[in-house]
């Protein structure tokens, strides 16, 4: 494949990843298995998937802070109880074995297929509400979310929203905005741990960032009041082909 092609494609992958993990979730798992099908190493893959959700993340809560929501409050201090375990997880990825990392991304693709078809609540009428009823054991679970993030970012989104299902009382939309938040302030010393290493390549980063962005932008904007359903059957379809592609390959 030549680079154009690779570049046109990172920038459609971003794009199309910031605007499903806004949304529904699992689109770092498009662009990680689409990446190894354009023949970029695994290890370099996983690290600079991170430049690029840096730019959905900063683009997303702009979008979601002109519509009124924003929980950055809350959103940075899961992010930095996840900090400790996501730079943990880095260091062990900089040292796994690129077989090793496909390995996981096929469990880790088709955990992401069912936890994309499982029911979620709907957004309720309190979303304006000022309280969000995190429980304290909610800080203890994102450490070791963020060892997880740290090590494969593919598909921490639903272990993150699973996490704030299940000791907060946040509803699918705010669930989002915490997600996008936390994801944003974990990955920056996570990409520093790899760039140290040797294992981002910015311009492919770069692209990413800029794809995920724009993605991550409309996809907020989009989100409000959106039923997601649709989306998320896509999505799970394109995984599970990705996951029969990967093991046959």
């Amino acid at each position: 494949m030549s680079d154009l092609l690779i570049h046109f494609g990172l920038f459609g992958l971003g794009a199309a990843a910031g605007f499903l993990n806004v949304l529904a979730g699992g689109g770092s798992v498009l662009v990680f298995a689409g990446m190894i099908f354009m023949g970029v190493n695994p290890v370099v893959a996983n690290a600079s998937i991170r430049v690029g959700l840096v730019g959905q993340g900063l683009l997303a809560l702009s979008s979601f802070r002109k519509n009124d929501i924003s929980f950055f409050k809350e959103g940075l201090m899961l992010g930095l109880a996840a900090i400790p375990g996501a730079v943990a997880g880095a260091f062990l990825a900089v040292n796994i074995d690129e077989e090793v990392i496909k390995s996981c991304l096929v469990f880790v693709m088709c955990f992401v297929v069912v936890s994309i078809l499982l029911p979620r609540k709907n957004v309720t009428e309190d979303d304006k509400e000022p309280d969000i009823g995190i429980s304290p054991w909610t800080y203890p679970m994102f450490f070791l979310a963020g060892c997880y993030g740290g090590f494969i970012q593919a598909g921490v989104g639903f272990l993150i929203m699973s996490i704030l299902a299940y000791f907060s009382k946040a509803s699918l939309l705010r669930i989002n905005v915490l997600k996008v938040v936390t994801v944003l302030v974990y990955n920056i010393p996570v990409i520093l741990v790899f760039s140290y290493y040797g294992l981002v390549n910015w311009l492919y980063g770069i692209l990413l960032f800029a794809g995920y962005g724009l993605g991550g932008w409309f996809g907020a904007s989009w989100s409000i009041g959106k039923d997601d359903k649709v989306i998320r059957w896509a999505v799970a379809g394109v995984i599970f082909l990705m996951v029969v592609r990967l093991i046959i390959v």
